[in-house]
């Protein structure tokens, strides 16, 4: 689009931006169909400028700065005990497989036994069995994890 523009366009633009009119500059306006239409848009325009000038807010550098910083140790609390948490399931994971062999396992031995699982014989039974093999030990350990484990976690925060 090519058109002749008015050769006091941007005089009129910098009176509209300084609001700062001279007598000849409104006289001319006045006679100018162009500098009339640049004055309506240029109006428009910082009346925009103005709304748009009250509305945006920064929040203070300080507390963006700080607000960053907090997210970055909050990042890096998260990645530092992402295998504390890790290992917290894995220990209970391995309780939880620890009471299943506790129970399935002598169930599976005294299958043919005629004894009760409540009579103090099958109490008895099982204590013999526990009393110096190696399950006694890994549970014990499993426990002790998980004792560990839930008093971490009850004491991190």
């Amino acid at each position: 689009m090519s058109r002749i523009q008015c050769e006091r366009e941007n005089e009129v633009l910098e009176a509209c931006r300084s609001d700062l009119w001279t007598p000849a500059l409104r006289e001319h306006v006045s006679h100018c169909t162009d500098c009339g239409e640049v004055i309506i848009v240029a109006g428009f325009l910082v009346h925009e400028a103005e709304i748009a000038g009250l509305e945006a807010h920064l929040p203070s550098s300080s507390l963006i700065w700080w607000r960053r910083q907090l997210a970055a140790k909050n990042a890096a609390l998260t990645r530092a005990t992402r295998p504390i948490t890790l290992v917290t399931a894995l220990s209970l994971l391995a309780g939880a497989l620890a009471l299943l062999w506790f129970v399935v396992e002598p169930v599976e031995k005294t299958a043919a036994w005629n004894g009760t699982a409540k009579s103090p014989a099958y109490l008895e039974y099982l204590l013999n069995l526990y009393a110096n093999s190696t399950a006694l030990t890994m549970t014990t350990g499993t426990l002790v994890c998980l004792l560990f484990g839930s008093l971490y976690l009850v004491w991190r925060e």
